[in-house]
C-alpha cells in the first residue's frame, strides 16, 4: 500500500523521534511512503535553524500534495496543529483516502492545542483519530 505521511514541522526539533518511528512502523508493515522526506528533514534542521538552508515552500507545497494523491491512504501525525495539516486532512478526505490522524498522548504539552480542534467535528467514516504513546 503507498501512505501518504504528514506532519507539522514547526515542532520538529520536539517530535522528530515520533515522526520517524512512525515512517519506521508504515515501512515495516510493507508499505511505501510516496514522500519519503523525515528523514532529510531532520538531518538538515541545524542548517536550517542557521540560516544555511533556504526553504522553496511552493516546491514542498507541490510535492506534499502530488504525495497525497498518490497515496492509497493518509496517515498524519497531528499533534502540533497547523494550517497545512488541516488542509492535508481536509484535502484527503475530499480526495476519498482512508485517514489516520495520530495525536501523541503527552498532557504535559500545553502547545498540544489539537486535541480540542475542529478535526474531531469531521464526521466522516474516512476519518479515524487516534491517541499513541
Amino acid at each position: 500500500m503507498k501512505a501518504h505521511f504528514a506532519c507539522s514541522t514547526s515542532e520538529l526539533e520536539a517530535y522528530s523521534k515520533n515522526y520517524i518511528d512512525i515512517c519506521d512502523i508504515i515501512r515495516e508493515m510493507g508499505n511505501t511512503i510516496t514522500r519519503d522526506w523525515i528523514n532529510n528533514a531532520v538531518a538538515t534542521l541545524q542548517d536550517y535553524k542557521k540560516g544555511k538552508l533556504k526553504i522553496d515552500r511552493v516546491d514542498i507545497y507541490n510535492k506534499a500534495i502530488e504525495s497525497l494523491l498518490a497515496s492509497d491512504t493518509v496517515i498524519i501525525e497531528g499533534t502540533v496543529s497547523s494550517f497545512s495539516i488541516g488542509h492535508q486532512v481536509t484535502l484527503s478526505l475530499s480526495k476519498n483516502k482512508p485517514t489516520l490522524v495520530l495525536i501523541y498522548n503527552d498532557v504535559s504539552n500545553k502547545k498540544n492545542t489539537f486535541q480540542s480542534s475542529f478535526i474531531h467535528s469531521i464526521k466522516s467514516p474516512l476519518l479515524t483519530v487516534a491517541k499513541y504513546s
